[in-house]
């Protein structure tokens, strides 16, 4: 077994589901306007993405992710573009937050607290949100978002 140490890092996914008749009656090149929200109690994250229709039969997911936050979205730093004909569309997103250095002591303690084994995974998960919204979220620059 090798000696490595691993950078904590906090991983959300979120699943996009968008059905097709909210692109069916649009015209080619137009084009709707909403958010993907990742919240926790206190805080909300949110990413502004498109929905574009290109023709008749073809539309485009395109969702904001300024390369400067370094927050990777499915797997990349920067906008993330999804082609396909019209249908309803279902997509898991991985969003992937580094935790600041200066930080990383912080999220060990909060994580490598004893904790019973039928409380480790709500409370692991709650741990991670609050670390994401303390640490991470406002050293990157990215619009909150406080509506319902």
């Amino acid at each position: 077994m090798a000696n490595v140490d691993f950078q904590p890092v906090v991983s959300i996914t979120r699943r996009l589901q968008i059905p097709k008749e909210r692109f069916e009656f649009l015209e080619p090149n137009q084009m709707f306007i909403d958010y993907i929200v990742l919240s926790n109690s206190t805080k909300n994250v949110s990413y502004k993405f498109y929905g574009k229709k290109i023709d008749k039969e073809n539309i485009e997911i395109h969702i904001e992710n300024p390369a400067s936050t370094g927050v990777k979205l499915n797997g990349k730093t920067g906008d993330f573009h999804y082609s396909t004909k019209l249908q309803d569309i279902d997509l898991m997103l991985s969003f992937i937050f580094e935790i600041p250095h200066s930080n990383k002591q912080t999220f060990v303690e909060c994580e490598s607290r004893p904790e019973s084994i039928s409380s480790i995974g709500e409370k692991s998960e709650n741990a991670l949100q609050k670390q994401l919204h303390q640490s991470v979220v406002p050293s990157m620059r990215i619009r909150y978002n406080f509506t319902k």
